[in-house]
């Protein structure tokens, strides 16, 4: 039986999805370490880096530089797991923005339902200018 992919969900559902494009498709974080934490998400299911195709690959590592200089991020992070800490078994970045000393909440920040779907809408109209 097929396991069930929560991102793949998202994508069929179009549900908090802030920006996409033909091959990526982007998420502010359910539990943001900032006030800029995205997920950039290939659009095509792959569990694991080595085997994301390159133009998927492409896309996602240059739409992340993207979102960064749209949002005039001058210290940010980018981040991705294979299996040891990976929860989400789809290849993914996080795209997170540091505060002024290059640090990021070291404890994740739990938004409740209504406060997730504010920002949504907020980052939703926001990237609306991103290309």
């Amino acid at each position: 039986m097929k396991q069930s992919c929560i991102f793949c969900d998202i994508l069929k559902d179009n549900k908090n999805i802030i920006y996409q494009t033909d091959k990526v498709f982007v998420l502010f974080d359910r539990y943001p370490r900032s006030n800029s934490h995205f997920l950039i998400i290939p659009k095509e299911h792959s569990p694991h880096l080595t085997i994301v195709k390159d133009n998927d690959l492409s896309e996602t590592i240059l739409l992340a530089k993207r979102i960064a200089q749209f949002l005039g991020m001058n210290s940010y992070n980018i981040c991705q797991n294979n299996v040891f800490g990976q929860i989400i078994n789809h290849f993914h970045l996080h795209l997170i923005e540091a505060n002024e000393s290059g640090n990021v909440l070291s404890e994740e920040k739990d938004l409740d339902q209504n406060e997730y779907e504010k920002i949504v809408k907020e980052k939703t109209l926001l990237f609306r200018d991103l290309y």
